[in-house]
């Protein structure tokens, strides 16, 4: 089956971007999946609701990411 996914990881987590995708390798799925860089939020960002720093730095990233996704689309039309 072809498809093409994505995995948020921060910068600073290389431990667990390597962890991932040693596990993509043993499943075999390594080259359907692509890093997407985590979003940071600044110390003293207005979290817009949210309880804690890494909430709003994971919905931001998954705003980027689709954002990306639907532009990639566009682009390949």
């Amino acid at each position: 089956m072809e498809f093409k996914g994505f995995f948020i990881n921060l910068e600073s987590k290389k431990d667990r971007r390597l962890l991932l995708e040693k596990h993509l390798k043993e499943v075999n799925l390594s080259n359907n999946f692509q890093r997407f860089e985590a979003i940071k939020p600044k110390t003293d960002q207005d979290l817009r609701g949210l309880k804690t720093k890494g909430e709003y730095g994971i919905w931001v990233s998954f705003l980027k990411l689709f954002e990306k996704i639907v532009e990639d689309h566009e682009n390949n039309k």
